[in-house]
């Protein structure tokens, strides 16, 4: 069953991200398959900096790369359902 997304959710996730938060998971966007569309790999990364509408993370090697809140409460929700992001 699809579950909407309430501004209470958000708002908790921001409050419960800290700086240097190391275990954070997002899927992003690779390279361009047969088929056309993207791959999605699933990256782990530190919080360097927090946004209202958006955290900074910093990955192995040093690439740092925004995420919106939004995107980072749906890998939390899809994880915790043990769904293939």
């Amino acid at each position: 069953i699809n579950e909407g997304i309430r501004v209470s959710e958000l708002d908790a996730l921001r409050r419960k991200v800290k700086l240097g938060d190391n275990r954070i998971r997002i899927v992003k966007a690779s390279s361009k398959n047969i088929g056309g569309s993207y791959d999605g790999v699933l990256r782990t990364g530190i919080v360097v900096a927090k946004y209202p509408r958006l955290a900074v993370l910093e990955f192995s090697g040093g690439t740092r790369e925004t995420v919106t809140w939004l995107e980072l409460l749906l890998e939390k929700k899809n994880s915790k359902r043990g769904a293939k992001a």
